[in-house]
């Protein structure tokens, strides 16, 4: 998949594999779980991030990949633009991060 991404310190990479799932890699281990997730998206570049995706579920191992899981009816796709911001709780960091899909494989 190819995507633009503008990061701040809090993400080290961010990928969508597939249009439900986003694999977030912060630059320092934080324990998180979805409460710390907020993802949006919106079909023009211009505009605000007004529909919000709801969160089945939060994996990782190591505090540091974390494995987001979004509910079917609230996908991303190609050709949207998706925000991901990360409350983080122990530096009291807000990440955020935007990313354009330009294709999923």
């Amino acid at each position: 998949m190819m995507v633009m991404i503008t990061i701040t310190t809090v993400f080290a990479n961010v990928t969508i594999s597939n249009p439900g799932t986003i694999n977030v890699q912060l630059s320092a281990a934080q324990p998180l779980t979805a409460d710390n997730f907020v993802i949006k998206s919106k079909w023009h570049e211009k505009g605000t991030f007004e529909r919000t995706c709801i969160i089945d579920s939060v994996t990782t191992t190591d505090n540091v990949n974390y494995i987001i899981s979004l509910n079917a009816d609230t996908e991303v796709y190609e050709n949207s633009y998706v925000q991901i911001t990360a409350n983080v709780i122990m530096s009291m960091l807000i990440g955020q991060v935007e990313i354009t899909i330009i294709q999923l494989h």
